[in-house]
């Protein structure tokens, strides 16, 4: 019982340090998804890599790692991760020096996917297929058409299960952070 109620009295510091690796990593992701997706398109469709993608990046992946902290992980109680995603939302706000808008818009984001996140895992689909189809179309903006099936507006879906797989690959050892913490 100790042990516990310790780990809860550092979640701020563990909390900044989370948010500060997710953004870390968030370029290393980018070029990841930019190679799925060339891979999967074979070439037709070039991801870009630069600060604004490497960023909604890292807001997905730690967006998601959120939602799954919020009840769907055996790494802490979904209370906890309530707390830890306060916490976080709290280190963006702070701790980076940005507007207060821009902090808040980063905020919002992050709900976007957590609460994507949760909707799918509410309604028993993939999670990881919703979040990859909403970065690509965030990321890419109009030209995410060219992701789709002819005539629709469907990510082809090969493309959207290997950029899902890199996403799930991605949260998976970004959550790993909270492990024994």
């Amino acid at each position: 019982m100790l042990g516990f109620g310790k780990k809860k009295q550092n979640d701020e510091g563990f909390s900044r340090e989370y948010v500060r690796r997710v953004f870390a990593d968030g370029y290393d992701a980018s070029l990841a998804i930019a190679q799925a997706v060339q891979m999967s398109t074979q070439g037709e469709v070039v991801f870009p890599v630069n600060d604004d993608v490497s960023i909604e990046i890292s807001l997905a992946i730690l967006g998601t790692s959120l939602g799954v902290l919020k009840g769907h992980s055996q790494v802490m109680p979904a209370e906890r991760g309530h707390q830890v995603e306060r916490l976080c939302k709290r280190s963006i706000q702070n701790d980076y020096g940005l507007s207060a808008d821009f902090a808040a818009k980063m905020n919002e984001v992050l709900d976007d996917y957590a609460h994507a996140f949760e909707k799918c895992m509410a309604d028993n689909n993939n999670p990881f297929a919703e979040v990859s189809g909403m970065m690509l179309g965030r990321c890419l903006g109009p030209q995410s058409i060219a992701l789709c099936l002819p005539g629709t507006s469907n990510i082809n879906p090969f493309t959207h299960q290997v950029v899902g797989d890199v996403m799930m690959m991605t949260v998976t050892q970004a959550l790993a952070f909270w492990k024994d913490k």
